[in-house]
């Protein structure tokens, strides 16, 4: 068994709504991809700084992105059990 990310696996979706212009918001993936080529192999620790580690214990971090004005919000979601 181990932790995984719905999200990540394409076994869920969220619909979330940009707060500025009230379209429908679109999952950008995790953030951490956002850094680098070599981000995903990384540890959360030297990405996000010893801090942020804590923040996203048992969670994936996401950005979900606005097609219309171009805002961006960051999404926490729990990973589950499988």
């Amino acid at each position: 068994m181990e932790l995984v990310c719905k999200l990540c696996n394409g076994m869920t979706e969220i619909s979330k709504n940009c707060h500025h212009c009230c379209s429908k918001m679109e999952d950008g993936g995790k953030l951490s991809d956002y850094y680098d080529s070599y981000s995903p192999y990384e540890s959360r620790d030297t990405i996000l700084g010893s801090g942020m580690s804590e923040l996203e214990n048992g969670q994936c971090l996401h950005l979900f992105v606005c097609p219309n004005c171009g805002s961006d919000t960051k999404v926490y979601y729990n990973l589950v059990l499988i």
